[in-house]
């Protein structure tokens, strides 16, 4: 994560907690209830929704600069609140909820447009290779990992769209990354049962059909970002760069 993005971040722990804190008191002793009950209630979860956000933002939206507008108008909200602006204050803290929806919910259709045709392309390539492999005649049973890895990221997948359609893009975007890596785990699947059929193979024929087989298996590297931000991590450069992985979830 950027430096500067890591001192909003730790900013805003110290920021959102003093708030969620005073907010409390000051909710006991007031008669402000509605508007302190709203300070109380959105420092706390916008922080919590903006935090678990940003990779995702990062990697799938709209960078720096759309996480650093979320994080301002937390910061302005927060800057009412010390002024004792209370309405203003809660009403800002609104607009962000608002807008944190808005940008999740835009990203979790991405997260599940990129996660169907991960579905669409593993299921294809496991039918193909079955059939590839009957038609070759080979001694060799599709390991039932695969299937199982198949239909545990569907169910996952199913998951995740329900989230979705209850408006729930953030729980969503978990279970999106879920199925992705479920789905990813069919490719290294297939590789290492290949590898391990070409290794005890006495025919060479055999060897060679196995091991090119296997070669075909190797997961994509257009699928590094995906990695990546299943790991929670932002994803830094084309499709052989590297993943920052100090942006993990605690």
């Amino acid at each position: 994560m950027a430096k500067g993005v890591k001192l909003i971040l730790a900013a805003l722990i110290i920021i959102g907690g003093s708030v969620f804190g005073q907010a409390q008191d000051k909710e006991r002793m007031s008669g402000e209830y509605v508007p302190l009950s709203v300070v109380h209630r959105l420092s706390y979860e916008n922080f919590r929704d903006i935090k678990l956000l940003h990779t995702a933002i990062i990697n799938y939206g709209g960078g720096e600069e759309e996480f650093d507008k979320l994080v301002e108008e937390y910061a302005e909200a927060v800057s009412l609140y010390f002024r004792n602006e209370y309405e203003p204050s809660a009403k800002k803290f609104k607009e962000n909820e608002k807008n944190i929806l808005e940008v999740a919910k835009r990203i979790a259709e991405k997260y599940k447009q990129d996660t169907e045709k991960i579905q669409n392309e593993v299921i294809k390539i496991k039918t193909k290779a079955a059939l590839k492999i009957a038609l070759a005649k080979k001694d060799y049973r599709m390991h039932p990992a695969i299937d199982a890895a198949v239909t545990d990221g569907s169910y996952t997948l199913a998951k995740a769209n329900d989230f979705n359609v209850r408006t729930r893009p953030i729980d969503a975007i978990a279970y999106y990354r879920r199925a992705k890596e479920r789905y990813f785990k069919v490719f290294s699947i297939f590789e290492a049962q290949l590898r391990e059929l070409s290794d005890r193979s006495t025919k060479r024929s055999d060897v060679k059909f196995y091991e090119r087989e296997a070669n075909k298996y190797r997961l994509p590297e257009k699928y590094n970002r995906d990695l990546a931000d299943n790991q929670n991590s932002v994803y830094q450069g084309g499709e052989g760069g590297k993943s920052d992985n100090r942006e993990k979830e605690k």
